[in-house]
Formats: C-alpha cells, sequence, structure tokens
C-alpha cells in the first residue's frame, strides 16, 4: 500500500475512535503514525502539537492536516484532515436522520461502544504519561518534571474534578487548556528555564495574578482585566524571544546556510491558505448554488465560529448557541438534539456541530434530507478549511521561530505539558462515564466496573507485548457493548 493509502486508513482509524476531545487524540495520533506505521517523526508531531494547541479551531483535524503535509505534502494534508473528520461528520448526519424513527436506542447503543472507546482511550492516556516520565527518569530536572506536570493538571481539573463528584458548586480554579498553555510557554519563553531573583519574581507574580483572575469562576467576569493579563503575559514571552533571538546570533556564522532554509515563505503559506479557500468552495457548491444567500450567511457564521473557538468542545457549544441558535436551528433541535449527539459520538465537536447544523438546516429548508447533505457538506468544509487555515499560518511562523534558542525548550517541555492535560482528559472521560452511566439507566458502579476491566485487560494485553491496536479497539468496543445488553436483557 502507499504511504498516502497508509496515511488515509490511519487517520480513518483515528476519527473513528476520537473520544475524549484533542489532546486525548495526542497519544493515539503518537502510537499509529509516529511508532506503529512510521509515518512521520515525534519531532515532527511535536511540532504540530505547538502550532495546533496555540490556535482556534478543531485541534484533531489541525494534527491530522500538519502530519499529512509532513508524511505526503498537500494531497497528504487535505487526505489526512478529511479522513480524521469524516466518520463523526458523517455519523452525526446519520443519527439525526434515523432519530425520529429510533430515538434513543441508537444513542443508547453508541454510548455503549463509547465506554469500551473510553477504557481503551484512557489506557493510551496513561501509557503516554508513563513514557514521558519515564524520558526524565534520570535527569537532574525530573523535580522539574513532575511539578509542570502536577501544576498543569491542578490548574486544569476543577471543572472535571467537581463533576465526577457531583459536587454542583463552581471549582475555585477552573483554567482552560488554552490558558493554562498560555502561562506555561509564558514561563518557559520570559525566563528561558534560567531562573534568576529577578525573572523568577516577576513569573511568580504574574502567574499568580494570572491564575487568580483567569482560573477563578468568579473574578474571570472582569473581562477588561483579563484580556490584560492575557496581553501582559504574550508581551513578556515575546520579550523573552527576542532576548533569546539575539544571543543565537553569536552563534550565526555556521547557521547561516541552514537558517536559509528556515526563512519564512509567504508564498508556500499562501498557496497552503489558497488550498484551503478552494476546498471551502468546491465542497459548498451545492448549497451556494440551492441555497445562495442562506449557504453565504451560514459559511460566514460558521468561520467566525471557527476562529472564536479557543478553550475545547463545551466552550465550541457555547459559541454555536450565539451564533446559529435561533436563526439556523430551535432551542429545542441544538439541546434536545444535536448537542446529544454530537457529544456521544467521536471526532471533533466543532465539526460535527457545524455538520450537524448544516444538515438541520438543509433539511428545513428544502424539506428533504439532499437539502440537509448539501449545507452538511459546507458545514464539513467550514469546519476543516477555518482549522486548518489558521493552523498554517501559525506553523509557518513558528517554523520561522523554531531556530531561535528558547524554542527548542518548549519542544521539550510540550510532552510534560500535554501530560498534565491528559491527566484532566482522564478526569473528563470518566465523568463522561458517570453522565453515561445515569442516561443509560445503569448503576455508576457497574459501569464503572465494565471500563476499568476493560482498561486492565488493555494493560494486561501492552505488558505481555500483544501489539495488535485494531484488535485491542474492537474488543474493547465489543466488551462493553455485549456486556451492558445482557445486563439490559437481563434487567440487572
Amino acid at each position: 500500500m502507499s504511504k498516502l493509502g497508509k496515511l488515509a486508513l490511519s487517520m480513518l482509524k483515528i476519527g473513528c475512535i476520537g473520544f475524549g476531545g484533542g489532546n486525548a487524540l495526542i497519544p493515539v495520533m503518537e502510537q499509529e503514525l509516529v511508532k506503529d506505521k512510521k509515518l512521520i517523526t515525534e519531532a515532527q508531531l511535536n511540532k504540530d502539537i505547538v502550532s495546533a494547541t496555540l490556535t482556534p479551531g478543531a485541534l484533531p483535524v489541525e494534527l491530522a492536516s500538519g502530519a499529512g503535509k509532513q508524511c505526503c505534502k498537500n494531497r497528504g494534508m487535505i487526505v489526512a484532515a478529511v479522513c480524521m473528520t469524516l466518520p463523526g461528520a458523517f455519523l452525526t448526519c446519520l443519527v439525526l436522520n434515523i432519530m425520529g424513527r429510533l430515538g434513543e436506542d441508537i444513542l443508547k447503543q453508541i454510548q455503549y461502544a463509547s465506554l469500551g472507546v473510553v477504557a481503551f482511550i484512557m489506557f493510551l492516556l496513561s501509557k503516554y504519561i508513563v513514557s514521558t516520565l519515564k524520558t526524565y527518569k534520570n535527569s537532574k530536572k525530573k523535580i522539574y518534571i513532575w511539578s509542570l506536570m502536577i501544576v498543569v493538571f491542578l490548574l486544569t481539573c476543577g471543572k472535571n474534578l467537581f463533576g465526577m463528584l457531583g459536587i454542583s458548586a463552581k471549582p475555585p480554579i477552573c483554567m482552560t487548556t488554552v490558558d493554562a498553555l498560555l502561562l506555561a510557554f509564558f514561563a518557559i519563553l520570559y525566563t528561558n528555564c534560567k531562573f534568576n531573583k529577578k525573572n523568577t519574581f516577576i513569573t511568580f507574580l504574574l502567574s499568580a495574578i494570572f491564575i487568580a483572575f483567569t482560573g477563578n469562576p468568579y473574578l474571570s467576569s472582569f473581562s477588561i482585566i483579563f484580556i490584560l493579563l492575557r496581553v501582559i503575559l504574550i508581551a513578556f514571552a515575546i520579550y523573552g524571544i527576542i532576548k533569546s533571538g539575539k544571543s543565537n546570533k553569536k552563534n550565526t556564522k555556521n547557521k547561516k546556510k541552514k537558517n536559509k532554509n528556515k526563512a519564512f515563505n509567504s508564498n508556500r503559506l499562501l498557496k497552503d491558505i489558497l488550498i484551503w479557500v478552494l476546498f471551502l468552495i468546491i465542497l459548498s457548491a451545492p448549497a451556494i448554488i440551492f441555497f445562495f444567500s442562506d449557504s453565504i450567511s451560514f459559511i460566514l457564521k460558521g468561520i467566525l465560529s471557527s476562529l472564536m473557538s479557543f478553550g475545547g468542545g463545551d466552550s465550541y457549544l457555547t459559541i454555536a448557541d450565539g451564533l446559529f441558535v435561533p436563526y439556523f436551528l430551535s432551542d429545542q433541535q441544538f439541546y434536545s438534539q444535536l448537542a446529544i449527539v454530537v457529544n456521544v459520538l467521536p471526532g471533533s465537536i466543532l465539526c460535527k456541530t457545524l455538520t450537524g447544523v448544516g444538515y438541520i438546516y438543509g433539511e428545513h429548508l428544502s424539506g428533504s434530507v439532499y437539502g440537509g447533505i448539501c449545507m452538511a457538506l459546507s458545514g464539513f468544509a467550514i469546519s476543516i478549511s477555518a482549522s486548518c487555515s489558521i493552523f498554517f499560518f501559525f506553523f509557518h511562523i513558528y517554523s520561522l521561530l523554531e531556530t531561535v534558542k528558547v524554542f527548542a525548550l518548549v519542544k521539550k517541555s510540550i510532552k510534560v505539558i500535554v501530560s498534565g492535560l491528559l491527566l484532566t482528559v482522564m478526569l473528563g472521560l470518566l465523568k463522561a462515564t458517570s453522565i453515561a452511566a445515569v442516561d443509560t439507566s445503569h448503576s455508576l458502579i457497574t459501569v464503572l466496573i465494565i471500563v476499568f476491566t476493560i482498561y486492565g485487560v488493555n494493560m494486561y494485553a501492552y505488558y505481555k507485548k500483544i501489539e495488535k491496536t485494531g484488535i485491542r479497539i474492537v474488543s474493547s468496543i465489543a466488551a462493553s457493548m455485549i456486556v451492558l445488553n445482557i445486563i439490559d436483557f437481563l434487567h440487572l
């Protein structure tokens, strides 16, 4: 099979098990693309991770397009992004179409299957975290590494921890992934990981103020201070980059040729963005032809929503509510149908939501499934093209800056920061498990026993070096569905 074919199949597989959000898929991609298929290197994936985590849009799609570009150039960029998004988008339209006939039965079976996937993903996340810690096992900076990972976890886990414990109150600290990354990158870029009295004091002071305002649900309502603090951290981070860049100039004689290749290529950037614009136009053509003014309005609002989508799937649903309800669909359609569907299916919530909004809106405009498919195809294209365009803009800028010494520290730290975020993701998966237990009328203890049993079996298979990933995924899904359906049948 060709390299492009392997890439397409890998992305389809990842798209089918894409539960837990973008961060949860980082270990999955590393396992599939770097270790199993060897389509890209770990360094290439880490470069994509740095660029994707700093940009709005659908993180899984951005990582897919970045990996595809580095593996098979422009063809790989498009194929990888489409294959990553396709399973979730297709299932969203399919489930919305048949919900009227089968009601909640179809969602129930999807939730049963998702519990097996959750167990498998938790296993992959655990493996990624352990692998990161093993890398620094004998390092002198071992304490710093552990501290960074734990701090990132503590700053971001509040919402999931309280949800898991059933506490209705707001957690005292509840920082978004984006703010946690901003804080971590500020500390690394400003200090260059060299802590003297001055920069240690400034870093500690600004971090404490930032955590107090952005991590606290009550203080974060002061929007002007919230924005100002972000600007200050970014300004200090830029100062650190400039300072590091100046120190680099002392060693530029032997690197001049190398740096020429790293120069910012505006033509390449424009070409990448043009490809995604054409992708959007071609896939949106049926909707534009049949519903011209309505489709233009949907496309513009869809692009805007993608560019506003910092903070993960939950925050995107809030953005989508403000932009699409009640103009394209009703409150009832959004919350009683679409929001439930996108939360139980695999894939990026942004992509599934835009596809689903398009499907419901198109079906309403035309009175037929075909109209729904035309507009859904446009939503699918918007989610990919908007996310990938902004991603490659930052990717090319990062390619220019990565020769600056301080960015080597970012590359080294990114796996540790991601590991801290993955601990939060694991809590989020357990919270989703508790919600699934309520939705499917099973006790939480029963569901947790099933999830952790499948998790344990995957761990056992890993340590016994049974490396058939596909078989383990299918077995995990089958196990959760069979056991829960047997329990239903026996009315236990």
